[in-house]
């Protein structure tokens, strides 16, 4: 049996069966390293003036008594025929005789940037196994060749530059470097290229760095999906659902997205599936769940201008779209009627009985004007609700002589707070006078500003600069706890407003506050030691000696201050102990 003979008659009679391919392979394999050539053309006529290139061909035959027939086979090559093959590329056959003898053909494609890479993993081997495919229909292997001559010609002048290092994706990617995907097609038909790309390894490359330069070669990769947006409209008798759809194509199937929440898997013409996830913020969850129900009246919508039909044999349940859908509009309709300006977004995994218990409480009293009794609740009663990520301090107020019961939200809605003397005498405040750290520790960063602004134009009333200047140091043990950015920058911003107008809280205090906001931000600078050594030498009391020292990093005398501090466990309370050194415990 000659093995070698049968394996390039089994080469050359499966390229001859394509259209745009001739195969000129050597029986002798009298060459060294290859037994022929490829011949590629623009059609079928095969005339000189349509040809486009050649490809180096090397064929091995391998007798296989117990031939098992797979995807793959591994394959012994040797590193001599590697090194040859890495200049120009070639593509290697490996034809598997049985005992019957048929032949089972299996290929590998050899890039110059592939054998580059071999050859560095190898070190001093004289050969290596190397994972071959079997070999596709003969009219799929057109194409296939068609982009290996195609990048085997853009590879060459890297091949052979000696300090030429393969690119690594990861850092391409890191970098945010543009990377490119050529194909040719013999078939300028988009869907057949696509289809081509989801089925092939394809070759990614970076731009060079100057321009008229080659592209630069990445890797090789097998891609599994392909996206696109589509700036078209998403109709439904004439309703506008959403400005825009993506679309995506994997190897099996076609897949429209719409919106966060709908997705459309198509495998053919007369297969559909619609999947419905909802997801994200309640706008889009209510937008999702309005579009599927008016689907499942009409069963079509348009794309642009494009109509698309669904069988009326889909899988919507559309009595529970509109349970869920009342729901959601119900949670909106509290949501606006508070005033909440964050978004809010709804994650079902996580709906925990907390969430359901307040969202039913709200919904009771804002949406149905229905009374809520709380044995626990006064008529006036300041509650804290969380619903998934919106943090909510309200204020309920008990409806009196036929009044409904109602919620205020502190963040955004407007009420009377007056602050009281001894005396009698009555100061208005701002509303977010009545927060306090676990408040800071969970509204959202878009308040701070609004925070500030209410504290600081105001007044500057005694009891009122009282109060500010507890909040400042409830922000301060907020942001020890969170390290929220935003939190340290309305501190600094309201321990600086209080420097310059609490003239009734002592001075020494008022510079303690700012230089313990800014010290958790930056090292101090010469003033603020200054001012601090100045405090030093002249107060007496620990508690402010204590602060002082820990400001300035001189624990050893911080340390002999806060031994005579009487109140010790109240001290731990205030946000300058988050100065003390874990290493040097204060007990």
């Amino acid at each position: 049996m000659e093995i070698e003979k049968l394996a390039t008659a089994a080469i050359t009679t499966y390229i001859s069966k394509t259209d745009c391919l001739s195969p000129f392979i050597n029986e002798g394999d009298k060459e060294p390293f290859w037994d022929g050539n490829i011949y590629i053309y623009k059609d079928r006529q095969k005339r000189k003036e349509d040809f486009i290139g050649k490809i180096s061909v090397q064929v091995k035959g391998k007798y296989a008594a117990k031939f098992t027939n797979k995807p793959s086979q591994k394959y012994h090559v040797d590193i001599s025929d590697l090194k040859s093959y890495s200049l120009c590329g070639t593509i290697y056959f490996v034809v598997f005789i049985d005992n019957n003898m048929d032949t089972h053909i299996y290929y590998n494609l050899f890039y110059p940037i592939d054998i580059k890479r071999i050859l560095s993993r190898v070190g001093r081997q004289k050969g290596t196994n190397i994972e071959f495919n079997k070999l596709p229909p003969h009219s799929d292997i057109t194409p296939i060749l068609l982009n290996f001559s195609d990048n085997c010609d853009k590879q060459i002048s890297f091949a052979k530059q000696p300090n030429f290092k393969v690119l690594n994706i990861e850092d391409i990617t890191n970098s945010q470097q543009t990377v490119e995907i050529n194909v040719t097609h013999s078939d300028n038909c988009i869907s057949n290229i696509v289809d081509y790309i989801l089925s092939n390894d394809v070759f990614l490359y970076t731009k060079a760095p100057l321009q008229g330069y080659p592209d630069i070669p990445i890797d090789k990769v097998f891609i599994q999906k392909i996206g696109k947006t589509i700036n078209e409209t998403v109709t439904i008798n004439n309703i506008l659902f959403y400005e825009n759809f993506t679309i995506q194509r994997t190897k099996k199937q076609t897949i429209l997205t719409f919106g966060d929440c709908i997705v459309f898997d198509i495998y053919d013409l007369d297969k559909c599936k619609l999947n419905i996830n909802l997801n994200g913020n309640i706008v889009n969850q209510i937008t999702a769940l309005n579009f599927i129900i008016e689907l499942s009246v009409n069963l079509k919508l348009k794309l642009g201008d494009y109509e698309f039909c669904l069988g009326r044999d889909n899988n919507i349940d559309v009595d529970k779209c509109k349970k869920q859908l009342s729901y959601l509009q119900n949670i909106r309709y509290v949501l606006n009627a508070l005033d909440v300006r964050e978004t809010l977004n709804i994650d079902y995994d996580k709906f925990n009985n907390e969430f359901k218990s307040a969202l039913e409480i709200l919904i009771k009293v804002i949406v149905y004007k229905q009374p809520y009794n709380n044995n626990k609740w006064n008529n006036v009663q300041r509650v804290k609700m969380q619903i998934f990520d919106i943090y909510l301090p309200l204020i309920f107020i008990k409806g009196k002589k036929g009044e409904s019961d109602r919620f205020i939200n502190e963040l955004t809605q407007s009420t009377d707070i007056t602050l009281h003397y001894k005396s009698g005498k009555v100061v208005s405040a701002p509303q977010c006078i009545l927060l306090e750290q676990e408040d800071f520790e969970l509204i959202s960063s878009q308040y701070y500003d609004w925070v500030l602004h209410s504290l600081t134009n105001n007044g500057t009333d005694e009891v009122l600069i009282d109060r500010i200047n507890m909040i400042l140091l409830s922000i301060l043990l907020a942001y020890d706890i969170t390290e929220k950015k935003g939190l340290l920058d309305l501190a600094i911003h309201l321990s600086e407003w209080l420097l310059e107008n609490g003239n009734n809280i002592p001075l020494e205090i008022r510079q303690i506050n700012n230089i313990q906001a800014k010290k958790r931000n930056y090292p101090l600078d010469d003033s603020e030691v200054k001012i601090l050594k100045s405090i030093a030498s002249n107060r007496e009391e620990a508690e402010t000696l204590t602060a002082v020292y820990l400001l300035l990093d001189d624990i050893e005398k911080a340390k002999h201050y806060y031994k005579l501090i009487r109140d010790k466990k109240n001290y731990k309370k205030y946000p300058i102990y988050a100065f003390m050194n874990k290493k040097n415990s204060f007990c």
